[in-house]
Formats: structure tokens, C-alpha cells, sequence
């Protein structure tokens, strides 16, 4: 997901770290890191653009700080409910309170509809048929 995730807090991040990391922290407060991101997948050569324009822009240790702000939110956006950035010292990320998936440890992936096709004929192929029907369904709507 980080080239997905950089590619949506680009702006922001070629904008500087105090913009960038203020923009992280409301969006993870409020629970829309994960709204951000575009279904679109991002090309290697558009992901190298982005991480050479933010090092461009802010040089070696801006874009280090910028790079450690996303990292840690990608991890917020992983589920856990505390974020920490420390931008001097040791650890330089802190996250805790993982979220509880519930009984059923479900967990909501955004996968583009030929990656799900292949996911349902190998899990058919498997016989993992109620692997298959569940996402099955979910693109038959």
C-alpha cells in the first residue's frame, strides 16, 4: 500500500512536514486515512517521481521526516488507534492500541476486480469454496 498512500498524501508532503503530519493526525483522528487512497494502482515509474520530488523539494533530512510521518500513518491506517512520531530519538515511531476486529478477525482489503477474479478461481481451484463465494458475491453487486 505505500506507493497508493504516498501517491495520496503527495501534496501534502511536498508541502512540508508540519503541513503533511497535520493533515495525517486529522485524518487519522476522525478514521479517513484509508479514504484517501484511490482504487487506481500506482506505477513504479509515478511512485520513483514522487519520492524524487519530495527529497528534491525538501532534501535528504526534510524528505527523511516526511517519509517517517507517512510510514507511521500507513501503519495508523493498519489499525492501530495511537500514532508517534519522534523526529529525534529513539524509536522514531511508536503506535498502540490495535483495534479488535471482533470475533471474527475480518479484515477489509481494497483489491483491484482482476486481483479479486484471480483470488476466486484459485481459492475454486483449491476448494475453498466459501473463500470464493464471499468476494463472489460481493463483485455480483
Amino acid at each position: 500500500m505505500w506507493p497508493s498512500f504516498l501517491g495520496a498524501f503527495d501534496a501534502w508532503a511536498q508541502a512540508g512536514h508540519t503541513v503533511l503530519q497535520a493533515e495525517l493526525q486529522e485524518a487519522h483522528r476522525v478514521g479517513k486515512l484509508g479514504d484517501h487512497l484511490g482504487d487506481a494502482a500506482v506505477l513504479a515509474m509515478e511512485h520513483r517521481r514522487a519520492v524524487q520530488g519530495i527529497v528534491d523539494t525538501h532534501g535528504a533530512a526534510g524528505a527523511e521526516h516526511i517519509f517517517q510521518d507517512l510510514f507511521a500513518y500507513l501503519l495508523g491506517l493498519a489499525g492501530y488507534q495511537r500514532v508517534r512520531t519522534h523526529p529525534v530519538g529513539v524509536p522514531d515511531i511508536e503506535v498502540s492500541d490495535l483495534i479488535d476486529a471482533g470475533p471474527d478477525d475480518r479484515v477489509a482489503l481494497a483489491l483491484p476486480r482482476p486481483q479479486v477474479e484471480t483470488l476466486i478461481r484459485l481459492a475454486r481451484k483449491a476448494g475453498e469454496t466459501t473463500l470464493a463465494d464471499t468476494p463472489e458475491l460481493r463483485i455480483a453487486t
